[in-house]
């Protein structure tokens, strides 16, 4: 475990929250640090290793899933095609894309970036909270009436 999160004096609290979150991320440090950072700050976490096993726990948890955090580089199914499925299901999906590639290189990933919340690693636990916050209130209405601030279900 690495040191507690720490903020500056007087500096407002980080934005904490109840949603559940899919997070994809190949790297098992980066995942299971993010996933504590996550639960720490009040939200449910499904973590999966890359975009293949997260199309399998959106089959058994899809209706639960609030948001999704994404890296964008991974084994199997990436980060673009895996946004591309899920949002062919439910288009409003919030989603939150990472990459420790931040210039996006290709013109996919350029396109891709140019319409979703990208989070650049390493990150703060303060931009991760931030940025998630930043895609829940802009993620529209869920099936059933449902609203991304996990009121209703």
């Amino acid at each position: 475990d690495g040191p507690p999160d720490t903020f500056e004096v007087g500096a407002s609290a980080p934005p904490r929250g109840t949603e559940t979150v899919l997070l994809v991320e190949d790297e098992r440090v980066v995942r299971e640090t993010a996933a504590r950072l996550l639960e720490r700050h009040g939200y449910r976490v499904i973590a999966t290793r890359h975009g293949g096993d997260a199309l399998l726990a959106w089959r058994e948890h899809a209706a639960e899933i609030d948001v999704l955090l994404t890296d964008l580089r991974m084994p199997e199914v990436g980060g673009e095609s895996l946004v591309a499925r899920l949002r062919a299901e439910r288009p409003t999906l919030p989603v939150v894309v990472m990459s420790g590639y931040a210039d996006g290189q290709d013109s996919q990933e350029k396109a891709l970036l140019a319409g979703e919340l990208f989070l650049e690693k390493p990150f703060t636990t303060e931009a991760l909270l931030v940025q998630l916050r930043a895609a829940l209130a802009r993620g529209g209405a869920r099936p059933g009436g449902a609203r991304p601030g996990g009121a209703a279900r």
